[in-house]
């Protein structure tokens, strides 16, 4: 009986997963494993799939399972031709073992996959590291999300991930790159399981600005009610995607430490980033997006006069301050802005408006 592996499927997961190539003829190809998995190991595949592909294939296949601790259930699935742009999440522990869960912890699950799901969609759009907004256009990317059928093999659920473009709610904005909030999902997820449940990661403020682009403390709290609430032992993320290359996290063993370690650096992040500086500016609107110009979900971007000064990202105006900012934009006149906002790195997100006002003709 024929396998279903396809071999650009398991090319595809060594790529995404580090793996170097070492080797390259017209009947062979190498790659060497990452020093993380296996030191001093190479894995030596054929450059076309072979008549006895059976034989060949289903043995790289189980060697690149036992390094990975793959279920047979989950390597068809990561291996074969088909369900591309799927997220797989297996939990492992004793209970889920047979491929059965607790309902209240499968509830569970399923909730914090939701909210992880949205939460990254809004740091992509948003680009907030506490993770404030959650726009409309989030959940127009949650509700493109499918749940595939479950696995055995530990207990795995999976998720269709939504592709390429995705329409936009908000009058002016362009169309979602889907694929885009896909990768940070993954990227976010490999920052928290090799950096900061292990302890790697560096509790200052220099490390928080070389990581800001995976920071969010909204997903990291959904990571962590995710292991909290599903008790899991360990937690693997499969990421594999249509013509290009499958990523793994795994968790490891999450224990106390791994839950401590997670949570000191949310309430680090936390409390390095949610000081509020008072503002008291003049600037000229750059940018205005509404839902609906009568309703109270509107938002703005003020460039305030000066060298090097952080612009103002405003949301949720009331109606007469959006028209004030509709205008001074219209008429290319400055606006007055007083208020409190929190620093972002290349921002302040203002949270309190005391006045905002339009400069007077002369």
């Amino acid at each position: 009986m024929e396998t279903p592996f396809n071999l650009n499927s398991i090319l595809g997961f060594l790529k995404g997963n580090r793996w170097q190539l070492e080797k390259l003829n017209e009947k062979f190809i190498a790659y060497r494993a990452p020093d993380n998995v296996i030191s001093d190991f190479v894995l030596t595949l054929p450059r076309k799939v072979p008549q006895d592909r059976d034989m060949k294939l289903a043995r790289v296949v189980e060697t690149i399972s036992s390094l990975y601790d793959i279920s047979d259930e989950m390597a068809e699935t990561l291996f074969s031709e088909g369900d591309t742009n799927t997220l797989s999440i297996q939990i492992s522990d004793e209970i889920t073992s047979y491929g059965s869960i607790p309902f209240h912890v499968f509830e569970a699950h399923i909730q914090e996959l939701r909210r992880m799901l949205l939460h990254n969609a809004s740091f992509c759009i948003v680009n907030d590291a506490l993770g404030v907004d959650v726009p409309e256009e989030a959940e127009t990317y949650l509700n493109n999300c499918e749940f595939l059928q479950t696995q055995k093999g530990s207990f795995v659920s999976r998720i269709r991930l939504p592709e390429g473009n995705l329409v936009a709610p908000l009058i002016g904005v362009e169309a979602l790159n889907s694929q885009a909030i896909n990768n940070k999902l993954v990227d976010v997820l490999s920052f928290v399981f090799e950096k900061v449940t292990t302890g790697i990661v560096s509790f200052d403020k220099r490390a928080i600005d070389q990581n800001l682009a995976l920071i969010n403390v909204k997903l990291f709290t959904d990571i962590s009610n995710l292991l909290k609430r599903t008790n899991a032992e360990s937690i693997n993320f499969y990421y594999k995607q249509e013509q290009s290359d499958t990523r793994a996290i795994q968790s490891g063993i999450v224990d106390g430490a791994a839950y401590d370690n997670l949570d000191r650096y949310i309430n680090f992040v936390q409390d390095s980033l949610s000081s509020p500086v008072d503002i008291d500016s003049w600037g000229k609107v750059v940018e205005l997006k509404s839902h609906d110009v009568n309703g109270q979900r509107n938002y703005i971007v003020i460039n305030r006069n000066g060298r090097g000064v952080l612009p103002l990202h405003i949301s949720s105006l009331n109606n007469e301050q959006y028209e004030t900012a509709l205008e001074a934009h219209r008429s290319s006149r400055q606006v007055h802005i007083a208020g409190r906002a929190l620093q972002r790195k290349y921002y302040l997100r203002v949270f309190e408006i005391t006045s905002l006002s339009m400069r007077v003709k002369k």
